[in-house]
């Protein structure tokens, strides 16, 4: 039984050093994704004002 239990005990310790590296690449990531969001809503913002300043302009040259 005890023998059963250190092989278990190994193959955990196997398993979580596998682990580290890849939760350090999907926090990476999500920096990564978090960078994106950000300047997706900057442009998002530029898009919505860019579309306010067309429509102003069409409204005062008269074409609808």
């Amino acid at each position: 039984m005890d023998k059963f239990k250190f092989v278990l005990d190994e193959k955990i310790r196997d398993l979580r050093k596998d682990i580290a590296p890849k939760e350090r690449e999907m926090d990476l990531l999500k920096e990564g994704t978090r960078a994106m969001d950000g300047k997706l809503k900057q442009y998002n913002s530029v898009n919505a004002s860019l579309g306010y300043l067309v429509e102003n302009l069409r409204v005062t040259q008269g074409v609808i």
